[in-house]
C-alpha cells in the first residue's frame, strides 16, 4: 500500500502514469528514462497485486495501440459503440454486468461492482434527485461496511449520484467529453501546424489514454485519498496543454480552424 490507504489505489498511481512513459518511449531524446518509467509503473501495479490496476494498465496499453488509427478515431469510436450495443443484443445479462466477465480474466471482485450497479438501478427513485442517505444501502448486499455500516461504493460515478444526485453523474461526465474535445482539438492543430509534431502528439496522446485509464478504473474503485491529485495533475494538464497547443500556434483551435480551412479551400475552388 505504500502512503496510499488501499493497494488498489497504490496500483491506479502505477497504471495512470503508464501511458505517458510510453508516449516518451516514442520520443528519442527521453527514451531511456521513459524505459525505466515503464518498468517502474509495472512494479507498481504487480506489487498491489489488484485486478483494477492490471485492468486499468492494459487499457492504456490498448490505448496506444490505436496510435495508428489516431487520424480516424471518428471510426474508431463508431465502431466501439456498435460493439457494446452487438454486446447488449447478445448477452444474457444486462450490459453492466460486462465488469463481472473481465474479472474471470483479470481477478477482482467484477461480480460485486456489478451487481452494485444492478441495485443502484432498481434503487434509483432513492437518489436520482438530490443523492441518498448511504445507511439506506446496507441491505443491498449480505454484507456492510464496518465503519460506514452501509455497502461498499466501488464505483466513481455512483457515488457522485449518491451524494448529490443523477446530475452530479451527468455533470461529471460532461467534464470528461470536454476533457476529451480539448486533446482532439489540440492535436488537430498540432498536427497542421507544428513541423514536426511527433512529440507533442506523444504527450496529448498519453494525457488521453491516461484519462482512459481512470475512466475504467472508476467502474471499480472510488477515489479516496492522495490518488486525487494524480487525477487532479492529468485534468490540469490536460487543459494547459491542449489550450497552449492553440494559442502558441496563433490558431483557433481544434475543428473550428479546420472548418475553416477546409470553406477557405472550397471557395478558391469554386472562384477558380
Amino acid at each position: 500500500m505504500g502512503s496510499f490507504r488501499h493497494p488498489a489505489l497504490l496500483g491506479t498511481l502505477g497504471a495512470s502514469l503508464l501511458p505517458l512513459y510510453i508516449g516518451l518511449v516514442l520520443t528519442k531524446p527521453n527514451r531511456i528514462h521513459a524505459l525505466g518509467g515503464i518498468g517502474l509503473c509495472l512494479g507498481v501495479v504487480f506489487l498491489s497485486n489488484s485486478g483494477g490496476p492490471l485492468s486499468g494498465a492494459a487499457v492504456g496499453v490498448v490505448g496506444w495501440l490505436f496510435w495508428i488509427a489516431r487520424t480516424k478515431m471518428f471510426v474508431v469510436r463508431r465502431i466501439l459503440v456498435g460493439a457494446f450495443v452487438l454486446l447488449a443484443l447478445v448477452m444474457k445479462a444486462p450490459i453492466w454486468y460486462l465488469p463481472a466477465r473481465v474479472s474471470l480474466l483479470s481477478g477482482g471482485g467484477g461480480w460485486h461492482r456489478s451487481y452494485l450497479l444492478d441495485m443502484a438501478f432498481q434503487n434509483l427513485s432513492l437518489w436520482w434527485f438530490a443523492g441518498m442517505d448511504m445507511g439506506q444501502t446496507k441491505n443491498w448486499f449480505v454484507y456492510a461496511l464496518e465503519a460506514t455500516g452501509a455497502a461498499d461504493i466501488t464505483n466513481n460515478y455512483l457515488a457522485f449520484g449518491f451524494k448529490a444526485g443523477l446530475l452530479a453523474i451527468v455533470l461529471f461526465i460532461v467534464l470528461l467529453i470536454r476533457a476529451f474535445r480539448a486533446l482532439g482539438q489540440g492535436l488537430a492543430v498540432v498536427r497542421h501546424t507544428v513541423p514536426t509534431p511527433m512529440e507533442n502528439e506523444c504527450l496529448l496522446w498519453g494525457l488521453g489514454c491516461a484519462l482512459l485509464v481512470h475512466i475504467v478504473t472508476w467502474f471499480g474503485i472510488t477515489y479516496f485519498d492522495q490518488i486525487y491529485v494524480v487525477w487532479f495533475m492529468h485534468l490540469a494538464a490536460i487543459a494547459c496543454i491542449s489550450q497552449a497547443c492553440g494559442e502558441g500556434n496563433g490558431k483557433p483551435q481544434g475543428m473550428v480552424w479546420e472548418r475553416q480551412v477546409h470553406k477557405r479551400e472550397l471557395r478558391g475552388v469554386v472562384k477558380q
